[in-house]
């Protein structure tokens, strides 16, 4: 299964490739930042672990 999340902006969705890459080992494509600033990161291969680190990085960006 792939998953898409979406960013507000660029550094977020940096910090989270690099996030997801040390996880997990495994790669991610990343759109470019669209007009509203945003930026698309697709990852594949998400099992329940992997969901798991999402939201982990989601839970902990949300409180900083």
């Amino acid at each position: 299964m792939k998953a898409t999340l979406t960013f507000n902006n660029i550094d977020t969705a940096k910090k989270f490739t690099t996030f997801w890459a040390c996880n997990t080992l495994t790669g991610h494509c990343m759109s470019a930042v669209k007009t509203d600033g945003g930026v698309d990161v697709v990852v594949y291969d998400v099992t329940d672990e992997k969901k798991q680190i999402i939201e982990s990085f989601i839970n902990n960006e949300v409180t900083q």
